[in-house]
């Protein structure tokens, strides 16, 4: 595949949809408590540790890949 016939318009569109999405999906009011119960990490709570970023600038670079 030839790099420049990426539209990279449509690959940030992609990118900003699933970050979108993927927020609203593990919500603190909609699935959040259940997926953190469900990695067994119930009466934890979260932190906001600099791992954190990794799977969404990994998202990103796989993006644009």
């Amino acid at each position: 595949m030839n790099p420049s016939s990426i539209n990279g318009v449509a690959v940030a569109i992609r990118v900003l949809f699933s970050m979108i999405s993927g927020s609203l999906w593990f919500g603190p009011k909609t699935f959040f408590s259940v997926w953190w119960n469900a990695l067994g990490l119930e009466g934890r709570t979260p932190s906001g540790s600099p791992t954190t970023w990794a799977p969404i600038i990994g998202a990103i670079i796989g993006g644009w890949r």
